[in-house]
């Protein structure tokens, strides 16, 4: 009454549309070196702010919201250190 299909034994699809060509690759500009870059002279505060992103920015804000209300948790305020020091 019921059939069974293992992997081996699927019906294959019948395919109707012809293969199309792939289409044409453009050609993609590599970007300048470095080297030929002028270099930026930054701040020690301007480069550790820059190398920051959105998750570090949020830890840091909760550690300093935690010291201006006086957190008494000491072991709490060490693990926040450490997943914002750890990378």
């Amino acid at each position: 009454m019921y059939k069974s299909y293992s992997y081996n034994n699927m019906p294959q699809p019948v395919r109707t549309d012809t293969p199309k060509e792939p289409a044409k690759q453009i050609p993609v500009a590599k970007p300048a070196s470095p080297a030929l870059e002028p270099q930026k002279k930054q701040n020690g505060i301007t480069s550790i702010l820059d190398k920051l992103q959105s998750d570090d920015m949020i830890l840091l804000i909760v550690i300093i919201l935690l010291l201006m209300n006086d957190c008494d948790d000491k072991f709490l305020l060490l693990a926040l250190a450490y997943v914002f020091l750890s990378d």
